[in-house]
């Protein structure tokens, strides 16, 4: 027997990925940088979570910062070494690497 199975594609070609650009970028400020112990984070956004990854990609620290654009992060027990500290708001994120000491 027979069977005929139709498709029907639709592209959307207003569809894509923005360039990227330096204008894009949601302004974020880490400082110290690198960190001992303690890291100011202050952003252009108000961030409602902040969250901290190592330099393979696994969560090491998260914490709620209730809609601030400034925030403090207790860095003293990560070991020394590089790490992504990411903002969001739920919709914007901004990701910026740091060192720890």
């Amino acid at each position: 027997f027979s069977t005929t199975i139709t498709w029907n594609l639709t592209i959307d070609a207003t569809a894509g990925i923005n360039k990227y650009s330096a204008a894009n970028m949601a302004a974020m400020l880490l400082a110290p940088n690198p960190a001992k112990t303690e890291m100011t984070v202050a952003a252009d956004f108000h961030f409602q979570k902040l969250s901290v990854f190592d330099a393979l990609g696994n969560l090491v620290l998260t914490q709620d910062v209730n809609s601030a654009n400034k925030a403090s992060v207790m860095v003293d027990k990560l070991n020394a070494g590089f790490y992504f500290l990411q903002v969001t708001d739920g919709n914007k994120v901004a990701t910026r690497k740091f060192i720890k000491e």
